[in-house]
């Protein structure tokens, strides 16, 4: 029995992946959890994104995916700073303090996201975590590692499959050969 997480967006890449795991997966021999990490504790005062905003896309996110497969999947909305044991407060200043840098803001959000969907996943006791990074986002990251002296790590955060056998989770690309944007 297939049983995963599923970090979702919302973004195009995101609706493919799950058109594709909805026609793929057997409803009766698989369990896939859909999660989307709420990072609005990360946004800048500046960015101009409100709780109403935020309001408006949980209510997008629920009525894509609790109504577009017949009611197949069902979305959970986790903030980051509860998935990550911190305050809000302490989320927006850790990401803040980088205010020169906009990449390492990204950068920094990206790994907070990622250990979010890890915690997630151990809370729930699954060992497999699905997300939706295409090509197009993969190769974004390769240029920004190079360009931060980590080209090292390439090869390692475009595969297919990470084995993270430290953590007993397995974390897949499965759009990582697909150009969406």
């Amino acid at each position: 029995r297939l049983t995963a997480i599923y970090g979702f967006t919302g973004s195009v890449s995101s609706v493919v992946l799950l058109d594709i795991l909805n026609e793929s997966l057997d409803a009766n021999r698989s369990d896939l959890h859909i999660v989307h990490i709420d990072i609005s504790s990360a946004m800048m005062p500046s960015s101009g994104w409100t709780p109403a905003d935020n309001e408006v896309q949980h209510r997008a996110l629920h009525d894509y995916v609790d109504n577009a497969y017949g009611g197949r999947w069902k979305i959970d909305i986790v903030k980051l700073e509860d998935l990550l044991e911190m305050k809000a407060e302490e989320v927006n200043l850790l990401i803040s303090n980088l205010n020169a840098d906009k990449t390492s803001q990204e950068d920094m959000l990206s790994y907070l996201v990622r250990s979010a969907l890890i915690r997630y996943a151990r809370l729930k006791n699954i060992h497999r975590v699905f997300t939706s990074e295409s090509a197009t986002s993969l190769s974004v990251k390769a240029i920004a590692s190079c360009a931060k002296g980590r080209g090292f790590q390439m090869a390692e955060e475009s595969a297919l499959v990470e084995h993270m056998n430290d953590l007993d989770i397995t974390w897949a690309l499965p759009m990582k050969d697909n150009l969406v944007d």
